[in-house]
């Protein structure tokens, strides 16, 4: 911005870029001391920059850092159980990661064009992402114009955000398959290692703290596999959900913000009434850990899978991988196997529509296919 006098004027002139992308501005201030001028330029120019942001219909500019930004301190306002994770996407969109490739948190929201997602997919892949994460992070990116649409800001003019096809494998686990986890978490199971290069005899853990980890991952596997429960929601189970006389759990979906009733299993049963009697004074949650506090992903889970060979290369190929939401599935999946309709499904895993049980219809097609061979093997047949 440059202010200087005219030349047989008694005004100072302008001469300025034009933030809205036009021609250099050049005009008089109609000011005849520097000091006025340079103070009406700046009102001036700052004008002309709010118009630039905003559009015809009063919505006003907004970088995609601050879009990102507001609809996080939306989503800790609210207390939701994804605000951890999400901010961490965030921090990886914005090039807070440091090898990772990011896009301009100060462009304008507005200015975000599928060239730009696409640019994100490909490097992700590039960096070797899942299309799952992907698919998270294009997810945040579509909540937060929407919520800065909500909140008065111009948005991307983007129809179709492209999300990666997901691949439509749905991993549960075999009853011999939960066998094997089962009897690798449990803290008595004798260990062979080594010393020096030469093996050792068999031991079994010692640490009690270890000992105690171990009992609540395999605490957790059969809770997970035999109530079908989410893991946010077993994670902070309390004691006020469980019904152990009526023999029944009351779960809240924060994803579909359901309530819903699960019946407590033989197996389950005997986990929550030993932790009942072992509990501490005053604890409320059911899975509190060593410290009294919500245990958080339980790795162990995860290392003993890969352990007993579920995510063998051969089984990844064709059945995906073994993890941790594999458990949700392995509920459905043998519920479906001993003749539970798919509605009855649903209501268990508190699925918000039919639609998204239907990954579970093939699990008893060969009972269809011998009903309907049946109905056509009729008397003419």
């Amino acid at each position: 911005m440059t202010i200087r006098k005219r030349p047989g004027s008694p005004y100072f002139m302008l001469d300025a870029p034009d933030p809205r992308g036009g021609p250099r501005i050049r005009c008089s201030t109609k000011q005849t001391t520097k000091k006025a001028a340079q103070q009406w330029a700046v009102d001036f120019l700052a004008g002309l920059q709010d118009a630039a942001r905003m559009d015809r219909d009063g919505r006003t500019a907004v970088s995609l850092k601050g879009a990102l930004g507001d609809y996080l301190k939306a989503l800790g306002a609210a207390q939701k159980p994804s605000y951890r994770n999400l901010a961490a996407l965030c921090r990886k969109t914005l090039g807070d990661m440091p090898g990772r490739w990011s896009l301009d948190g100060e462009m304008w929201l507005h200015d975000l064009t599928t060239a730009d997602l696409e640019r994100l997919k490909v490097a992700r892949a590039a960096e070797g992402a899942a299309a799952q994460t992907v698919a998270h992070e294009l997810k945040l990116l579509r909540a937060s114009a929407r919520y800065a649409k909500v909140l008065g800001h111009r948005v991307p003019d983007i129809d179709r955000w492209g999300l990666p096809k997901l691949p439509t494998k749905t991993r549960y686990l075999s009853w011999d398959e939960y066998q094997r986890v089962y009897a690798w978490l449990s803290p008595d199971r004798m260990r062979q290692g080594t010393r020096r290069g030469r093996p050792m005899e068999a031991y079994s853990v010692k640490s009690p703290a270890e000992r105690s980890d171990l009992q609540d991952a395999q605490d957790l596997l059969v809770t997970l596999c035999l109530t079908g429960g989410r893991w946010s929601e077993i994670a902070k189970l309390t004691w006020e959900q469980v019904d152990l006389q009526g023999g029944v759990i009351t779960l809240w979906g924060s994803k579909t913000a359901k309530e819903r009733a699960v019946p407590i299993a033989k197996d389950v049963m005997a986990v929550l009434q030993r932790r009942w009697a072992e509990r501490r004074p005053g604890a409320h949650l059911v899975f509190g850990g060593r410290v009294g506090l919500r245990v958080q992903p339980c790795r162990a889970i995860s290392r003993a899978m890969e352990a007993v060979g579920l995510n063998r290369p051969d089984l990844v190929e064709r059945s995906g991988r073994a993890t941790l939401h594999s458990l949700r599935h392995t509920y459905a999946s043998w519920l479906r196997q001993r003749g539970a309709d798919l509605d009855v499904v649903s209501d268990m895993l508190g699925h918000a529509s039919l639609t998204m049980t239907r990954r579970y219809a093939h699990l008893r097609r060969a009972e269809v296919l011998g009903q309907v061979r049946g109905m056509l093997d009729g008397p003419g047949g």
